[in-house]
């Protein structure tokens, strides 16, 4: 409440006159603004940088990144500048970025053997 009376006292006798006319009406557009605040803040608290995984809350200058078709649109969220550059510089250059070892199936193991053998009996056939 400290944080309001110190608000108030910078407001002009304008904005102070219409400010009360808002409250003593029961003004619907006051409580909206609260409100949407609210809302914002509980959902950057939510998020979290996909980059380095720090909350999106404790972001001095979060930064949101849209992209995708227009039917079809993503949301990416930094917690710093350097963490989008990172970003998209790992999208731009994808040989870059260390690819997923595969792994190898049992199956396809099998499938290998079976061909190592076949042409080693293929090799020693006159």
């Amino acid at each position: 409440m400290v944080k309001l009376k110190e608000i108030i006292k910078k407001l002009s006798p304008e904005e102070l006159k219409e400010l009360e006319k808002e409250l003593r009406t029961d003004s619907i557009h006051v409580k909206h603004i609260i409100e949407k605040e609210i809302k914002q803040n509980k959902v950057m608290k939510e998020k979290v940088c996909i980059v380095c995984g720090n909350p999106i809350s404790q972001s001095k200058e979060p930064l949101t990144l849209f992209f995708g078709r227009r039917d079809f649109r993503k949301k990416a969220y930094f917690c710093a500048v350097d963490c989008l550059e990172f970003y998209l510089k790992q999208t731009k250059n994808p040989e870059t970025t260390p690819k997923p070892k595969k792994t190898i199936t049992k199956k396809r193991q099998l499938g290998i053997l079976t061909k190592i053998i076949y042409s080693i009996s293929k090799a020693f056939e006159y």
